[in-house]
């Protein structure tokens, strides 16, 4: 006989993977505020809804870059600000993970561009030339 175990509430979950979710469940699935942990180090936590996150939350990556903003489908989309490990920023617009829409990258060394980006490529439809490439 097999036992299935209903998730509700509160409750920590292991995969066999070593990935973990400590939170709120809803008949069996990650729903309400949690954390998910990788196996790799990267962390997420934030609102869940119907087993993804979605809404605001914190994205920390295991390389040290760090996302904090709206979350779809466990990615940034929406405003969002990315921290990179290098020193370098970008506050702006997100679309499926990908920086989309108006933004400011700003360098470690302190220069940034304000413009449009599309798709996580610069463009110069809105605000005039780039002095220089992003790169993280």
């Amino acid at each position: 006989m097999v036992k299935v175990v209903l998730r509700q509430g509160e409750h920590e979950h292991k995969w066999e993977n070593g990935d973990t979710f400590t939170g709120e469940w809803k008949d069996n699935v990650r729903h309400g505020k949690g954390t998910f942990v990788w196996r790799s180090g990267t962390t997420l936590t934030g609102e869940f809804t119907d087993g993804s996150a979605e809404g605001t939350g914190t994205i920390a990556w295991s390389s040290g870059d760090t996302y904090t903003g709206h979350l779809r489908a466990n990615v940034p989309d929406g405003q969002g600000t990315m921290e990179y490990a290098n020193g370098n920023k970008y506050e702006g617009s997100w679309l499926s993970g990908n920086r989309h829409g108006e933004g400011t990258f700003t360098w470690a060394d302190g220069h940034s561009w304000t413009g449009v980006w599309r798709f996580g490529k610069q463009t110069y439809d809105k605000l005039g030339p780039k002095d220089n490439e992003a790169s993280t």
